[in-house]
């Protein structure tokens, strides 16, 4: 890996680890969102799926806001 692959991979696990607590819910609610699509129909699934996503993308970026992690990369030795 070059020194640019290797700064992602870094700032990539620390997202997993910020995510980590979340992941849970993600589970559940893709699981639900299956559920739900296999009993209706699988436009119903797509429309949960993309929704509950949206949900869970900006909770993951309140929880990053709300611990101020823009200090935290910016200290992080990453290209």
């Amino acid at each position: 890996m070059n020194i640019s692959a290797k700064s992602i991979y870094k700032s990539l696990i620390l997202d997993y680890h910020v995510f980590k607590v979340l992941l849970s819910s993600v589970a559940i609610t893709l699981l639900v969102a299956t559920i739900i699509g296999v009993v209706t129909q699988p436009g119903t699934l797509i429309m949960v799926a993309l929704t509950s996503s949206a949900f869970m993308l900006s909770a993951f970026f309140a929880l990053t806001e709300k611990s101020n992690f823009s200090k935290l990369y910016g200290t992080l030795p990453l290209n």
